[in-house]
């Protein structure tokens, strides 16, 4: 009877593994520190059997010793990235968080879709909402979409930089 492979290793808890085709693209050295440290956190609670993740902007705040608003602008980026993607929005009035889905981790029984693998630095415009496979759980703030904004500032710069040009 052959033995059983035992690790020299006890690690209680197990561990948690990223993919290093994942580790190693432009799309995860574009993110900033606190979304790059938010994503071993997310796949800690991550469990195959429900796949979706309850995980407030509040406790990721907390988990990473940071600010509601910079723990927030880490899930926006890892959702603009291809990391995450909103399964349900939030439920603030019955103390419900966003429900995640890790794209590079199986999801109800399907092979991972890997969206960051896909991620383009945008220069000119963002994708438009109804491009998206998933709308946008960030762009509403007051009643207005933000992105619009940021689409404008984009533009004047790349205006600018034309007109420089010509010159």
């Amino acid at each position: 009877m052959a033995k059983k492979h035992q690790s020299r290793f006890k690690r209680p808890g197990g561990i948690i593994a990223l993919p290093r085709e994942m580790i190693r693209s432009p799309t995860y050295h574009a993110l900033g520190l606190p979304a790059r440290n938010l994503i071993p956190i997310l796949q800690d609670v991550w469990n195959p059997s429900e796949g979706a993740i309850h995980y407030s902007v509040e406790r990721a705040a907390t988990a990473l010793k940071v600010s509601k608003g910079t723990a927030s602008k880490a899930f926006k980026e890892l959702w603009e990235h291809g990391f995450l993607q909103c399964v349900n929005e939030s439920d603030w009035m019955n103390g419900k968080a966003r429900e995640w889905r890790l794209t590079w981790m199986e999801f109800q029984g399907r092979e991972p879709t890997d969206e960051w693998a896909h991620w383009q630095e945008k220069i000119t415009s963002s994708v438009s909402e109804a491009e998206r496979s998933t709308p946008n759980p960030f762009s509403m703030k007051n009643g207005q979409d933000s992105t619009v904004h940021i689409e404008k500032r984009s533009q004047r710069k790349i205006n600018d930089l034309r007109t420089l040009l010509e010159a």
